[in-house]
C-alpha cells in the first residue's frame, strides 16, 4: 500500500467510531460464511475509496465518516440474505445495527451509499448521486477490473454461481458468462482513471474469452 494512503487510513481509524467499526466488521466478516464478499474484499473496497478520494479533482471534500462505514458495510446484506440481487437493499435495511455511534441523518446517508453501490450494473440500475455514494460505488466496481477482477469473478462464482446455477459447474460456462462484460459506468473521473490503469474490464473479458476458446476442444 502506498505510504500516503496507509497514513490516511491510519488517521481515519484513529477516529474512535471509525476504528471501533473497523474492528467489529473485521471480526464479523472473518466469521461469516462468505469469502468472495468477505473481509479480503471489504478491505480492498475501503482502500479503493481512499485511492479515489486522493485523486478527486473539482469536487468538494468527501465526508469520509460516511464513506468509510459505507465501505465497511456495503456487502453486509449477504449476512442476512444470500441473494446477490437484493443484498444492496438488505444491507441498507440492516446497517443501522452497526451504526450506534452515528446519528439518524448520517445513517440515512450511509444507507444511500449501500443501496446505490452496484451502480448501473445489469439487474441493478441504481445510479449514485451524492459524492459519497459515487465514491463507494466506484470503489466496489474497481473490484471487477484488471487481474483482481479476473480472480474475484471466479471467486464470486465459487461462492454463489454453482449453488444457484448447476450449469456453472463447467469452466466453459463460467467463462462464457463472464466474458461479455467489457465496460461499466464509473461515477467519478478518479474511479475511471484507476480502472483504466488496471486494464478496465477488457483485460478480464479477454482472459475469459481466451479461456473459453481453449476449452472448446473438450466440448
Amino acid at each position: 500500500m502506498d505510504d500516503t494512503i496507509r497514513k490516511r487510513l491510519d488517521d481515519l481509524l484513529r477516529i474512535p467510531r471509525l476504528g471501533a467499526l473497523h474492528v467489529t466488521m473485521q471480526e464479523t466478516y472473518r466469521n461469516a460464511p462468505v469469502f468472495a464478499h468477505g473481509w479480503d474484499h471489504i478491505h480492498r473496497v475501503l482502500v479503493n475509496t481512499l485511492l479515489i478520494a486522493a485523486r478527486l479533482q473539482d469536487e468538494p471534500e468527501p465526508d469520509m465518516e460516511i464513506v468509510v462505514p459505507a465501505a465497511l458495510l456495503h456487502d453486509i446484506g449477504f449476512l442476512y440474505n444470500s441473494d446477490p440481487y437484493v443484498h444492496h437493499l438488505t444491507g441498507a435495511e440492516h446497517c443501522h445495527t452497526y451504526l450506534g455511534a452515528w446519528n439518524a441523518t448520517e445513517i440515512g446517508l450511509i444507507e444511500g451509499c449501500i443501496r446505490m453501490h452496484k451502480g448501473m450494473m445489469a439487474r441493478f440500475n441504481t445510479k449514485p448521486t451524492t459524492l459519497e455514494e459515487r465514491i463507494v460505488c466506484d470503489a466496489d466496481l474497481l473490484e471487477k477490473c484488471g487481474y483482481i477482477g479476473l480472480m474475484q469473478g471466479v471467486r464470486t462464482f465459487a461462492e454463489f454461481g454453482e449453488g444457484k446455477h448447476p450449469e456453472y459447474r463447467s469452466l466453459l460456462e463460467i467463462a462464457k458468462h463472464l466474458m461479455p462484460l467489457r465496460d461499466i459506468e464509473f461515477f467519478t473521473s478518479a474511479g475511471r482513471s484507476l480502472a483504466d490503469e488496471r486494464g478496465g474490464l477488457a483485460l478480464r473479458a479477454d482472459a475469459y474469452k481466451a479461456a473459453a476458446m481453449e476449452m472448446e476442444v473438450y466440448y
